[in-house]
């Protein structure tokens, strides 16, 4: 009832809803894969070029 709710709402203020869907779904993968990278490279992995062009697109959109 929660999200139904949510969605109609997000809906009227004309708010996309795909975004919100994947957050859900994607997020506690990316969340799960990071840790364990963590886990196995380190911080370290976290200072590689690839690493920062990543977080530099996510924080810009």
């Amino acid at each position: 009832m929660f999200f139904g709710l949510l969605g109609w709402e997000m809906k009227r203020l004309s708010w996309p809803r795909p975004p919100l869907i994947l957050g859900l779904v994607l997020g506690v993968l990316i969340e799960r894969y990071v840790a364990i990278s963590i886990q196995i490279y380190g911080f370290g992995l976290l200072s590689q070029h690839v690493s920062i062009i990543l977080f530099l697109i996510y924080f810009i959109f």
